[in-house]
């Protein structure tokens, strides 16, 4: 089956051909236009079917810009609480979400407020971090935690090296918290050079967007 995204209702392709030296190959398959299904907003928003919220996130993806979208974000992932899902399915479909519907930095940040609101009125902190933002409070985190080794050394130098490898340090524990592996502590992070950091940081990266294509 394809699944058609697009914004155009008369874009249809159901058929694939090819042929090479008077061989000739057809392909034929069923499809599924996402916007065959957004006449009734109302009754996608209060589908049990994880589905619709993927649909509803499409719609805002291609309909909106700016506070629009964000407001139509904050209203789905709202829903995803509303509906009763278990966290693990809320998780998936937060991803989903997130990732369709990209918002600047100052309204990321602005959703990120409201998300921990919703989870504080739900008493369901399912979602445990925005990770673009997730991501930057790692760098903070690892920044402060290198700043504080460094004025413990009582050396310029140390000072500077404990900022880089704090800031190292704080993305691979985030970086590992995404991918679902053991958390390396700090003080075994301390004991690797900026190279081997850095060196670790890359493969988990690259583990992370490889993950991320494979569900996307």
């Amino acid at each position: 089956m394809a699944v058609l995204g697009d914004s155009n209702p008369n874009w249809r392709p159901d058929s694939y051909s090819e042929e090479t030296f008077g061989c000739r190959v057809d392909f034929q398959f069923p499809i599924a236009k996402l916007l065959d299904f957004t006449a009734d907003i109302g009754s996608l928003e209060q589908s049990c079917n994880p589905f619709a919220a993927v649909i509803l996130a499409h719609m805002g993806s291609i309909n909106t810009l700016g506070s629009d979208r964000y407001r139509w974000k904050v209203k789905l992932v709202k829903g995803l609480y509303d509906r009763g899902w278990d966290a693990e399915r809320v998780r998936k479909l937060f991803r989903v979400i997130d990732w369709m519907m990209d918002l600047p930095e100052d309204l990321q940040l602005v959703f990120r407020n409201d998300l921990e609101t919703i989870e504080k009125e739900k008493l369901m902190p399912y979602i445990t971090s925005v990770e673009r933002l997730a991501m930057e409070e790692g760098f903070n985190k690892g920044r402060q935690e290198g700043i504080e080794q460094g004025i413990e050394q009582g050396i310029e130098q140390g000072i500077e090296q404990g900022i880089e490898q704090g800031i190292l340090a704080g993305k691979v524990q985030l970086v590992q918290q995404l991918l679902g592996d053991p958390e390396m502590g700090l003080q075994e992070l301390s004991k690797q050079s900026l190279s081997e950091q850095q060196r670790l940081l890359d493969e988990l990266q690259h583990r992370l967007r490889q993950r991320q294509s494979k569900t996307t």
